[in-house]
């Protein structure tokens, strides 16, 4: 790098590597068309050059993967970490933030000056772990969907059980996303004015006018039922009028979702009748039973897999005559159990 090899390097994958902070900070001075770069100490990179009263440029990333990130060690560092992030990687697309260390929701806001994030995934806030991070909805994710959510077209949070994602929230501020990944969160309860809206938008009810998430096309909730959290999972209210706005849905997988039933699904078969629907995965969620899969196996569907995989109240039996139905009818699509 030093000979002005490697100027042209855009994508540089170096997590999991020898290479140090040090090396990191290297790249960084000597790649200008650096696009991707992914290791865990890119932000401790930034700071420290910072620091060191450096004459930082504005660079070329569009995306940025860190794992593990460290925000305590210095709290003047941790509090302008992510702000300085913004206003030197301005083109940021995608950020991948997995297992901070530390991390504040005054960090988080530091964020909302990324214009161009489009996609966004933060995992590994454990509640059992205090040390990744004291994020909070109301004070860290929610003003920064507020700022940022419009753009999103991608959005992930795994493994964020130390706070309660208000759906509600997150729906009204990201309108235009197209996928949609909630693994193993908590969720916020709704209040009675947030079941009176929902009521009042339900799918017999739905005007031309209504808020629609046109653009989804992959949901995937993976609960964490326990039956002591009453915030483990995802509000039944909630579910239906995520399912009901969103008539593109080419992917939809639901694990561990007890609030999904046979009722559920005709409540939103009113609205769209799932016709671009292609992979439908429902896992271990006990409340749906035949009645409630007969919904799909209609002439018009669009689906290539169908799976049920631990749901206890579908049998093997469903499955063969599922299967039955598919062959007797010419669907190309793969039943699985």
């Amino acid at each position: 790098m030093q000979h002005g090899q490697c100027k042209s390097l855009m994508i540089l994958r170096i997590r999991n590597s020898r290479v140090t902070l040090k090396g990191v900070q290297i790249a960084l001075r000597n790649l200008p068309h650096l696009k991707i770069l992914e290791h865990d100490q890119v932000i401790q990179a930034l700071v420290d050059m910072h620091e060191n009263d450096e004459v930082l440029p504005k660079y070329s990333l569009i995306k940025l993967k860190i794992e593990n990130p460290e925000f305590q060690s210095n709290p003047i560092e941790g509090k302008c970490a992510l702000r300085l992030v913004a206003s030197l990687c301005p083109s940021l697309i995608c950020l991948i933030i997995s297992n901070p260390r530390g991390i504040t929701d005054f960090n988080l806001l530091g964020l909302s000056g990324l214009e161009r994030l489009s996609e966004f995934k933060l995992s590994g806030l454990q509640e059992d772990f205090p040390e990744t991070g004291v994020i909070s909805f109301d004070g860290g994710l929610a003003p920064l969907l507020k700022t940022r959510g419009s753009s999103l077209t991608k959005l992930r949070f795994d493994y964020c059980l130390s706070i309660a994602i208000n759906l509600g929230i997150l729906i009204e501020c990201c309108p235009n996303l197209e996928h949609l990944t909630l693994n193993f969160c908590r969720y916020s309860s709704l209040t009675r004015q947030d079941k009176i809206g929902l009521m009042a938008s339900r799918p017999s009810k739905l005007k031309k006018t209504d808020f629609m998430w046109e653009h989804l096309e992959k949901l995937k909730l993976w609960a964490y039922y326990q039956e002591d959290d009453p915030h483990s999972d995802i509000p039944r209210e909630v579910l239906l009028f995520m399912l009901s706005r969103s008539p593109n849905l080419k992917h939809l997988h639901l694990r561990d979702c007890q609030t999904l039933d046979d009722d559920l699904l005709r409540q939103v078969f009113l609205s769209h009748q799932f016709k671009t629907v292609e992979f439908v995965v429902f896992d271990s969620c006990d409340s749906i039973t035949k009645a409630g899969i007969d919904l799909f196996m209609d002439e018009s569907n669009s689906l290539k897999l169908l799976s049920c995989d631990g749901c206890k109240s579908v049998s093997n039996d469903d499955v063969v005559d599922w299967r039955e139905k598919a062959k007797t009818n010419n669907w190309d699509f793969l039943v699985d159990i």
